[in-house]
């Protein structure tokens, strides 16, 4: 995409874009750098959860499959809270990468109008 064409995205297409990939309204905006850290640390973030979330739930599962009680206790409680902590780091993340897209887009928007008033 070209400088100008970036320039020129609407605030609703830059949120739409941040809210489907963290970092993604970054780089539409031309924030190149921000924009892959906060998809590489979203990945990552996404990978670790997923991980996770298989590791805590495959003993249970596999209790439940084989008919027998499973047996919820601190070894499974304290990864879960743990788990759920970093959920709610990903979630804030995602929610700044929208805001910070949004204002942003406003400033640059607000800077454009600047130039044409004058």
């Amino acid at each position: 995409m070209s400088e100008e064409r970036d320039k020129d995205t609407p605030i609703g297409a830059l949120i739409m874009l941040a809210v489907a990939l963290p970092g993604a309204g970054q780089l539409a905006l031309g924030q190149k750098k921000k924009g892959i850290i906060i998809i590489v640390i979203s990945a990552l973030l996404f990978v670790y959860i997923t991980a996770h979330t298989f590791i805590i739930a495959g003993p249970i599962t596999g209790a439940m499959m084989a008919g027998i009680q499973p047996v919820i206790d601190e070894s499974v409680i304290e990864p879960l809270v743990f788990l759920l902590k970093i959920l709610a780091v990903s979630v804030a993340i995602w929610v700044w990468a929208i805001f910070d897209t949004i204002q942003t887009a406003r400033r640059r928007d607000s800077k454009k109008a600047k130039r044409l008033n004058i």
